[in-house]
C-alpha cells in the first residue's frame, strides 16, 4: 500500500460518502487541504498557523455567508473568497445560522473572514526575530474578533523565534518570574530550534552517522528543553496562563489590531453547536489546563529543479494543541518528544 492510498483510507471518514467525490467542490477543497497538510510533513513546506485549509476554515466562510443570509443581503466581495462560498453546502450554512443565533452573533455592522490575510506585528514581536504574520482572528462578526476552534484544535505553532517571542510576551505580564530563567529557556530554544540539510540520506540516517553536529546538538538538547519547559510551567502557573493568553489572542504580537483575537468560538466536531467565550485571563487559565505542547523535528526530501538530491532538509517546530474545547475535555500540560530515530 503506497502512502497516498494509506492517506485516503485514513481520512475517508471526513467525507460524506466515505471517499472524496471529485464532482463535489466541497470534497475537492477538503481533499486539497488535507494533502497540503501531508505536504508540510513530507516535503518540508514552511510551517505556520494556517498551514492547512480544511473544513474548519470552510466553516468560517459558512459563518460569513449565514450572517448575510440572515440579513437577506449579498455577501460583499471582500468578506469571503468566492470559491469557498461556492463550496458551501446548504446544511453547512444552516448549521452556521444556528450557531450564530445560539450565541447572539446576528447583529453588528457586518461579517468578514480574514482567511489567508496577514496582520502587521508590533516592534516588540519583530525585535525577537519572529516573522509570522498570520492573524489569530479567523472571522470578524460585528465588533467581535473571533478565533474558531473545531474539535481538537491548535492554539499556536511556530519555530524558535515565534516561541521565544511568546515566552517574553508572557514574561511582560508575569511579575514574579525572573527574566534570567526565561533567558535560559530561550537560549536552549535557540539550540534546539534549528534548520539544516543533511550531508546525505534522511534525518534518521544522519543521526546514526553522527556527522551532523547541528542535528546532533538539537536532538540532544531537545530532551533538556522538554524537562526545562515542563518544570518551569509547573512551577509558574501564572506564567503559563499568560503564555496561553498570548498564544490565544496575539495581544502583544499584533498590538490590538485586527489580528488580535478577543473571542474563541468553540464548535462541536459535528458543526451543529457552538459556544462563544471572551478570552480573558480566567478563560486563559482554562486553556492552559487543556493545552498540550509538542516539540518535534520535521524533515523532507531536498529537491533542486524538482530533482531529489539525496539530502533532506530538517527543522524543529512547536505546536500548542488543545483538546476539544466544546466537550470541555481537560488535560494537564505535557511536552512530548516526537523525534523517532
Amino acid at each position: 500500500m503506497d502512502i497516498l492510498e494509506q492517506f485516503i483510507r485514513d481520512v475517508s471518514y471526513k467525507f460524506p460518502k466515505g471517499y472524496p467525490d471529485i464532482n463535489n467542490p466541497k470534497d475537492i477543497i477538503l481533499l486539497e487541504s488535507l494533502i497540503s497538510k501531508i505536504g508540510v510533513d513530507i516535503f518540508n513546506k514552511d510551517l505556520n498557523e494556517d498551514e492547512t485549509k480544511g473544513e474548519a476554515t470552510l466553516f468560517e466562510t459558512a459563518l460569513v455567508k449565514a450572517w448575510y443570509d440572515l440579513k437577506n443581503e449579498e455577501v460583499p466581495s471582500d468578506a469571503a473568497e468566492q470559491k469557498d462560498l461556492n463550496a458551501l453546502s446548504p446544511e453547512m450554512i444552516e448549521d452556521a445560522k444556528h450557531i450564530l443565533k445560539q450565541n447572539n452573533l446576528t447583529e453588528g455592522s457586518g461579517a468578514k473572514q480574514l482567511g489567508s490575510s496577514s496582520a502587521p506585528t508590533t516592534p516588540f514581536w519583530k525585535s525577537h526575530g519572529a516573522i509570522n504574520t498570520t492573524p489569530k482572528t479567523d472571522v470578524i462578526i460585528g465588533d467581535k474578533k473571533i478565533s474558531l476552534k473545531v474539535g481538537p484544535s491548535q492554539l499556536m505553532s511556530g519555530a524558535g523565534n515565534e516561541l521565544t517571542a511568546t515566552f517574553y510576551a508572557a514574561l511582560k505580564n508575569s511579575l514574579n518570574v525572573q527574566k534570567e530563567i526565561v533567558d535560559n529557556i530561550t537560549d536552549t530554544i535557540k539550540k534546539v530550534f534549528v534548520k539544516g540539510t543533511t550531508k546525505s540520506g534522511n534525518v534518521r540516517q544522519a543521526k546514526q552517522k553522527g556527522d551532523d553536529e547541528i542535528l546532533n546538538a538539537a536532538v540532544d538538547k531537545m530532551k533538556e528543553l522538554k524537562k526545562e519547559i515542563k518544570t518551569f510551567f509547573e512551577s509558574n502557573p501564572d506564567f503559563l496562563i499568560n503564555f496561553a493568553y498570548e498564544a490565544a489572542t496575539g495581544e502583544e504580537k499584533f498590538g490590538g489590531n485586527l489580528g488580535t483575537a478577543d473571542y474563541i468560538l468553540s464548535i462541536s466536531a459535528n458543526y451543529k453547536n457552538g459556544k462563544l467565550y471572551k478570552i480573558d485571563k480566567n478563560y486563559a487559565k482554562e486553556l492552559a489546563n487543556k493545552m498540550n505542547l509538542d516539540i518535534s523535528m520535521k524533515s523532507g526530501s531536498q529537491k533542486i529543479k524538482k530533482v531529489k538530491t539525496g539530502r533532506y532538509n530538517y527543522f524543529t517546530v512547536l505546536r500548542a494543541s488543545l483538546e476539544d474545547l466544546f466537550q470541555d475535555a481537560s488535560n494537564d500540560i505535557k511536552v512530548d518528544n516526537n523525534i523517532n530515530f
